[in-house]
Order: structure tokens, then C-alpha cells, then sequence
């Protein structure tokens, strides 16, 4: 699971690279042609992430009476960032839209996720 992980994340710099430069318009153009393409994209990419490192990095952290993965802690943070720091990126648009798409992606493939690690969800 480890190496699906990593095809994710890799995928997801990849589109934010490609984003980022001046192919990005281009790019992307089929995306924005779909009604909410853009925010679909966002929502199954970062719930395939966090889906994907929750299997594989399945450690939890309490965060008071709460318990996640740490690796959603640390994408939640991550995502976040990257999202805000397109407000000084002349090439790309901060969108609110956006963010919570991913923040959605991420706390339901988080829970996925969790929820698979589950020992009530374990078949073997």
C-alpha cells in the first residue's frame, strides 16, 4: 500500500507542478470544461490520497478526545498551505470552493481509510 501511496502523492505534485507553470492553462482546460470538473478533481484526488496514506501510514495522534491518523493531520496541513499560498501565485486563483473540496476529499478518505484499518473492518 506504501507504493500506491506514493503513485498518489507523486500524481498530486505532478498536477501541482504542471499547474503551476505556464502549461497549466492548457493543461487543465478539459477539467474546467466539466460542470464542477475542477472541484470533483480536487475532492477525488485528495480523498485518494488520504485513502491511500491512511492504509499505509495508519498511526494515530489524539487531538483531545479525538483520534486520527497523523498523516491526515499532516496532509490537512500541507493542503491547506499549498491551497493559501496561490494567492501569490500570478498563475493560479485561490478559491474557497477549492479548499473545501479538498478539505471534504480529505476527511472522507481519511475515513475511508481509518475505517478500513479498523480491526472490525479486518476480514483476516
Amino acid at each position: 500500500m506504501k507504493l500506491w501511496a506514493f503513485l498518489v502523492l507523486l500524481l498530486i505534485i505532478t498536477c501541482v507542478i504542471i499547474a503551476d507553470s505556464p502549461y497549466g492553462e492548457a493543461t487543465f482546460a478539459i477539467v474546467r470544461a466539466i460542470p464542477y470538473g475542477d472541484k470533483i478533481g480536487h475532492f477525488m484526488l485528495m480523498g485518494l490520497l488520504s485513502f491511500t496514506m491512511c492504509r499505509a501510514f495508519p498511526k494515530p495522534i489524539s487531538i483531545g478526545s479525538l483520534k486520527i491518523p497523523l498523516v491526515i493531520f499532516i496532509l490537512f496541513v500541507l493542503i491547506v498551505g499549498e491551497e493559501i499560498s496561490q494567492i501569490w501565485i500570478d498563475s493560479r486563483t485561490f478559491s474557497f470552493q477549492d479548499l473545501a473540496a479538498d478539505i471534504l476529499g480529505i476527511g472522507v478518505g481519511g475515513w475511508l481509510g481509518s475505517a478500513h484499518n479498523s480491526p472490525f473492518m479486518r476480514t483476516s
